[in-house]
């Protein structure tokens, strides 16, 4: 996979110095692993908090007693992280799911040395800070960014109108143009909403 080939070599030298270039870099492919990955909103991992991540990496929303119901739910769990934030309107929790392969990453972008080489203000709570700012970078940027580095055809990217749903739009494309894997048949959305997505993408 593309994504995770540049995020694995960009953390892979352990002399590498994030200054703000590399930092904003790593930044992007990150924000566009996550937002792909699961399908999200575009704005969703993007504006995940500091304190959100320390809950992933350590666990707190997962038991290790968890029941499972298959060996690829057991794979899942074992496999991967989870964050939650504040959904639409701050009245419910939004599930962020984290690979394995991106863990170093954000393992990176979350060390406060890295941060202050980078010139990220101390003040800033986001896990995916703008520099010189307060605010959090922007999800849809992120991932034209990366689409734009991979080379994806512009054409697909702008195909839908909603900027909101285009991340989830390409995941689906994704998802249909290589090896099914028994992690696509779980999209974090209602049956109703995968099936309306999954015509979408038959209609390309």
């Amino acid at each position: 996979m593309y994504t995770v080939g540049k995020i694995s070599e960009l953390v892979g030298d352990v002399y590498e110095l994030f200054d703000k270039h590399k930092y904003a870099e790593l930044t992007d492919w990150t924000v566009s692993r996550l937002t792909l990955f699961k399908a999200r909103r575009s704005g969703e991992p993007a504006r995940m908090l500091m304190s959100e991540w320390i809950d992933a990496e350590t666990n707190v929303w997962l038991r290790d007693n968890q029941p499972v119901s298959d060996s690829v739910e057991t794979n899942m769990f074992h496999g991967l992280k989870i964050a939650y934030q504040s959904g639409k309107g701050n009245n419910h929790l939004v599930p962020v799911l984290i690979p394995q392969d991106t863990v170093r990453a954000m393992q990176i972008l979350s060390e406060q040395s890295v941060r202050d080489t980078a010139g990220i203000f101390s003040s800033n709570t986001y896990m995916f800070p703008a520099t010189k700012s307060d605010s959090h970078v922007s999800g849809w940027h992120a991932v034209n960014r990366v689409c734009c580095d991979a080379g994806v055809d512009r054409m697909l990217f702008y195909k839908h109108h909603d900027k909101k749903r285009r991340p989830t739009m390409l995941s689906y494309w994704y998802s249909h143009h290589t090896a099914p894997t028994d992690s696509s048949r779980s999209i974090c959305h209602s049956l109703s909403l995968n099936s309306y997505y999954n015509s979408e993408v038959v209609s390309w």
